[in-house]
């Protein structure tokens, strides 16, 4: 069965792809560690309260979120 995934950074960028090509860079288009990512047709910026909205609200099938360490 084909199915579509979209990643969804907690920083609010939904829909991204993978790398861009060398001379393709935008500097702007991170994902929430830092690295330089594409934007999929369709994908959007959002602020990062709404993208844990999205989150919180149960419109993902999926959700797996990092945490820091606490010693």
């Amino acid at each position: 069965k084909d199915k579509e995934i979209f990643l969804h950074s907690e920083n609010g960028v939904l829909a991204f792809g993978p790398p861009p090509q060398p001379g393709e860079e935008d500097q702007d288009l991170v994902n929430a560690g830092k690295e330089l990512v594409t934007l999929l047709d369709g994908g959007c910026f959002m602020h990062h309260g709404d993208s844990f909205d999205i989150m919180r609200g149960g419109h993902l099938d999926i959700c797996v979120i990092g945490a820091f360490q606490v010693a």
